[in-house]
């Protein structure tokens, strides 16, 4: 094989493996966010669950619109558990249920950045072939 047909290769693999870097760069932002907004829920719950009196919220509709709402159950809360199904969960439950969720994706998340840092590696090794290639 020709210096010139190896190089290409390299440059082939190179190309990849940094696509593939910026789907797991991605990845971890959105693990991370979705971290974020579990924690926002849980305070939220708490917040709720440990107010006295009459909680008044603003609901989003979507496209910037807001209803007004009194929240009239502090102790039972709806959850969606997934494919649109939303179920009725206590405190504890919901709490359960989020710090599960929020394991999991925390176990995701380490699992991408082990894959990011693997391929940012063999992304390194790659450009110092291809320097060495080069002449």
């Amino acid at each position: 094989m020709s210096q010139e047909s190896t190089r290409e290769q390299l440059v082939a693999q190179y190309t990849l493996l940094a696509r593939l870097a910026e789907e797991a760069r991605r990845r971890i932002e959105l693990f991370n966010d979705t971290i974020n907004d579990i924690a926002n829920a849980r305070r939220a719950v708490e917040e709720i669950a440990a107010s006295e009196g009459e909680i008044k919220i603003l609901v989003p509709l979507g496209s910037g619109v807001l209803a007004k709402a009194v929240i009239v159950d502090k102790e039972r809360f709806l959850v969606n558990i997934g494919a649109n199904v939303v179920v009725e969960k206590t405190f504890e439950a919901a709490q359960r249920l989020l710090e599960y969720r929020e394991k999991s994706i925390r176990e995701a998340l380490q699992r991408q950045v082990s894959e990011y840092q693997a391929i940012m590696a063999k992304l390194a090794e790659l450009e110092q072939m291809i320097q060495a290639s080069q002449g």
